[in-house]
């Protein structure tokens, strides 16, 4: 498919290896230890190293720590040129505090529903990129949300880690403004998920085609629903 940027969690290593996603794993206390801090750091390295200096970078750490843990997390991942660091900090002013203190380019937004809840965010102008869930508060919100994040000359980033239905409605967002980043799609699911839609995205040197039949674009297949329901 030829994606120019990826996006990943921290890895802990071991046998298995821990991802510290959102709500299923990670720090409770939400304290960044050192052992998680080096592992961090050691897994950008080794990535940088492996994808070279052009392609893009982004690392999402949830709710995983206080701000002062993120700007040590922010500030040690400085020499890897992330395209951003993602946290979901609920609280405008600590995600300016980690902004400011930081080179790391810094994403938030992902947990906010309509345009009101952003506006702290806005005017304390604490993040970089503005990510919008279009599945979680509707193509119109999403849309007011990207408009609002055009006025403080702020770009968006789609989030978006599910499946092809939900990359069809937020291709349909990225066509209607003007101030995309970058958008998400999630190339790692079940095999089977080519068969639950009439039409799939097309996605070639990390762009995707904007669906041009109507609707979305595409429409759920039904029978594939039933086939592969869930059996109580």
């Amino acid at each position: 498919m030829g994606y120019d940027t990826f996006k990943t969690n921290i890895q802990m290593p071991g046998d298995p290896f821990v991802s510290l996603a959102q709500g299923r794993s990670g720090p409770h206390d939400q304290t960044l230890t050192t052992g998680i801090l080096n592992a961090a750091v050691k897994q950008m390295e080794v990535i940088r190293d492996e994808v070279g200096p052009d392609m893009g970078i982004c690392l999402d750490v949830n709710e995983h720590f206080k701000a002062d843990g993120q700007i040590r997390l922010a500030q040690a991942l400085e020499p890897f040129n992330l395209t951003w660091m993602e946290l979901d900090n609920l609280d405008a002013a600590s995600v300016r505090m980690v902004k400011d203190a930081t080179t790391t380019p810094i994403c938030t937004g992902e947990q906010r529903l309509g345009p009101t809840s952003y506006r702290d965010l806005f005017e304390l102008r604490a993040m970089d990129v503005c990510k919008v869930d279009v599945q979680w508060q509707g193509l119109i919100p999403a849309r007011r949300v990207a408009n609002m994040a055009e006025v403080y000359d702020i770009n968006i980033a789609p989030h978006n880690f599910n499946g092809h239905l939900s990359t069809f409605q937020t291709m349909n967002l990225c066509a209607s403004v003007t101030n995309i980043k970058i958008s998400e799609s999630d190339p790692v699911q079940v095999p089977w998920r080519d068969e639950l839609v009439t039409n799939l995205p097309v996605i070639e040197q990390g762009l995707v085609s904007i669906p041009q039949d109507p609707g979305w674009g595409t429409n759920l297949n039904e029978k594939a629903l039933k086939k592969y329901a869930a059996k109580s």
